[in-house]
């Protein structure tokens, strides 16, 4: 016979009685959970740093959109088949097949 034991956050044996009342799920997480707490910020803390991350990324859309606007990459029609020298932002897109090394250095 072998002897089966918990590993916390890991494995728990379970009966037969408590799979049929789960329905014979055999999912593992109706079973063990993983441990909530030390790597989860509270929610005030959680919401600042999504503000705080929200905020850098438009404002780096926002200088993006702005040096592709001075160099006339907006005004362009974006077409297929141009490959990597084809930036698009959101969908206000433009492309030209020059120029690509210059941009990203002002970036």
């Amino acid at each position: 016979m072998r002897r089966f034991r918990d590993v916390e956050h890991r494995a728990r044996v379970v009966s037969t009685e408590e799979i049929a009342a789960e329905d014979w799920t055999l999912n593992i997480s109706r079973y063990v959970l993983p441990p909530v707490g030390a790597d989860v910020p509270p929610l005030p803390e959680a919401v600042a740093a999504f503000k705080r991350a929200l905020a850098e990324a438009r404002a780096a859309e926002d200088r993006l959109r702005r040096v592709l606007a001075e160099d006339g990459w907006l005004d362009w029609p974006v077409s297929g088949g141009v490959g990597a020298a084809c930036v698009v932002v959101l969908a206000e897109a433009g492309c030209k097949t020059q120029g690509l090394p210059g941009l990203m250095g002002r970036m």
